[in-house]
C-alpha cells in the first residue's frame, strides 16, 4: 500500500489546486463588480468594509486636501525601471449635503492616499519640491481601500526615524504622520483600460506621462498566483499522479510475479 501513497498525494494536491482556481476566479469576479460599482464615501463604509483585506475590494471616492511631504516607498520596479510608490497624507473633506446650512461631521478626518508609481528621478525631485511647498491642494481621491502590505523575507526593514520606507505599513505610516493608527489607506486607481503596447510605444508614453501614475483595474485585481497558474499546477500534479500511479501498479505486478 505504501507504493500508492505518492499518487494519492498527487491526486489530493491536484484537486486542491482546482478548488483554489475556482475560489480565485470567484474573488476576481466579485472584485470586478466592486470596482465598477458606485463609489462610497469613507464615512459610509460598514465596519466589515473598513477592516477588509487587499483581496476584498471596496471602492471609495471623496474630496481631500494634500498635507505635508509625501512618503516615498522604494525601490519599486516597473518593468526594468526603478521608481517609488508615492503615499500622501490627506485631509478628508466633508461630503456635500442637500442642505447648505447643515454641518457634516467626518468620522474619518484624515487618510493615507497611495497616489501611484513614479520613476526614481521624479520621486527625488518631488520630495525636494514638497519640502519647500506650503500651499494646500484639493484633490479627488477615487480608488480602493487597502491594508498594510505583507513584506517578503527579502524586504528591507522600514526606518520611520530616517523616513525610509520599503513596504507599506499603514499603522507605522499613520503614526509617523501624526494620524490615528486606524486611519484608512486608499489606493488611487485609473479607470482607463491599459492596452498592450510595443517597447517603442512604452518609451514614448513614459516620456510624456504624468506622474505619479495609479494602477489600472487589471493591475489592482491580481493575486501572486492567478487562476490559470493554479490550473497549470493542477495539470502538473495530475501528470505526476498518473506517472507515480503507473509505476506503483508495475512494481506491484512485478512483486506478485516474483512471489508466484
Amino acid at each position: 500500500m505504501v507504493l500508492f501513497v505518492p499518487p494519492a498525494a498527487c491526486a489530493w494536491l491536484c484537486s486542491w489546486q482546482i478548488r483554489r482556481a475556482h475560489e480565485k476566479q470567484e474573488q476576481i469576479e466579485e472584485a470586478w463588480k466592486a470596482v465598477r460599482a458606485k463609489p462610497k464615501h469613507l464615512d459610509d463604509l460598514q465596519p466589515s468594509e473598513e477592516r477588509g483585506s487587499n483581496h476584498e475590494v471596496t471602492r471609495v471616492a471623496f474630496d481631500a486636501e494634500k498635507e505635508g511631504t509625501p512618503l516615498m516607498v522604494q525601490p519599486r520596479m516597473r518593468g526594468q525601471k526603478r521608481g517609488c510608490l508615492v503615499v500622501q497624507k490627506v485631509k478628508v473633506l466633508p461630503e456635500p449635503t442637500a442642505h447648505p446650512n447643515e454641518t457634516q461631521h467626518n468620522r474619518n478626518t484624515h487618510a493615507l492616499w497611495i497616489r501611484g508609481w513614479a520613476p526614481l528621478q521624479w520621486c527625488e525631485s518631488e520630495e525636494s519640491a514638497s519640502k519647500s511647498s506650503t500651499g494646500e491642494e484639493t484633490v479627488r481621491v477615487d480608488g480602493v481601500k487597502r491594508t498594510s502590505e505583507a513584506p517578503s523575507r527579502f524586504a528591507l526593514e522600514n526606518d520611520p526615524g530616517a523616513n525610509a520606507w520599503h513596504w507599506i505599513d499603514k499603522e507605522a505610516m499613520n503614526e509617523h504622520l501624526g494620524m490615528p493608527q486606524d486611519a484608512p489607506l486608499v489606493e488611487q486607481m485609473s479607470v482607463r483600460e491599459e492596452k498592450k503596447k510595443s517597447w517603442e510605444e512604452e518609451q514614448e508614453d513614459f516620456a510624456r506621462e504624468q506622474w505619479p501614475k495609479p494602477r489600472g483595474l487589471t493591475e489592482l485585481i491580481r493575486f501572486p498566483v492567478m487562476p490559470d497558474g493554479h490550473r497549470q499546477y493542477a495539470l502538473t500534479w495530475a501528470a505526476l499522479g498518473l506517472a507515480t500511479g503507473a509505476m506503483a501498479v508495475r512494481a506491484r505486478k512485478l512483486k506478485w510475479t516474483k512471489n508466484w
